[in-house]
């Protein structure tokens, strides 16, 4: 989705789960690791989400990692792209925006 899907495809890759995502950092519930996945990029920071090991190459697609916690999702880092001054400025603003809608 837009500026963020083809960099974290987990947390943006649609319309419903970016919309989750977005509710998930406005409410401060473990919003650190989807900013660092979007300022570092996929490949540098995957937040036990990525597989950093593959390629650039292959197709985004969903493996699955079996965990005694259950059965997980793990993406592909497809499409690495560290972000920008825009990127971290976006997060700031939502963040604080968002926090203190939410709290008023």
């Amino acid at each position: 989705m837009g500026n963020f899907g083809s960099n974290d495809p987990g947390h943006f890759g649609d319309l419903g789960v970016a919309m989750l995502t977005l509710f998930q950092i406005s409410t401060l519930a473990s919003w650190s690791g989807v900013v660092y996945i979007g300022v570092y990029g996929c490949d540098e920071f995957g937040d036990g989400l990525y597989d950093t090991g593959s390629g650039a190459t292959k197709p985004s697609k969903v493996t699955y990692k079996d965990t005694v916690l259950g059965t997980f999702p793990l993406w592909d880092c497809v499409a690495p792209e560290p972000g920008h001054f825009s990127t971290e400025l976006f997060y700031f603003a939502f963040t604080t925006i968002t926090a203190l809608v939410i709290t008023n």
